[in-house]
């Protein structure tokens, strides 16, 4: 779980999420509808990760997301990856 600085932006890592599917979910507070939004980022398929969501880490103005999957193959096998958003 990541926190922005200003508290209106949260993600939260799923790492297996649905069948060893990582995922994260990130919701924001929108001011115009008065409420929180939810969005998902699923795992990249074509790169073979595994345990995508296991870490989350965001800016403090809650822009940017490093989303972490220490079992990821894209290189090696189990190398592991980071990918930015």
């Amino acid at each position: 779980i990541t926190l922005s600085d200003t508290g209106y932006s949260i993600a939260v890592g799923c790492y297996n999420a649905s069948a060893g599917i990582g995922m994260v979910n990130i919701s924001y507070y929108d001011n115009s509808r008065n409420s929180w939004v939810d969005e998902y980022i699923f795992e990249p398929s074509s790169y073979g990760t595994k345990a995508f969501g296991f870490s989350v880490a965001m800016s403090g103005d809650g822009l940017f997301l490093l989303v972490g999957a220490p079992l990821s193959s894209v290189t090696y096998s189990n190398s592991g990856s980071a990918f930015a958003y």
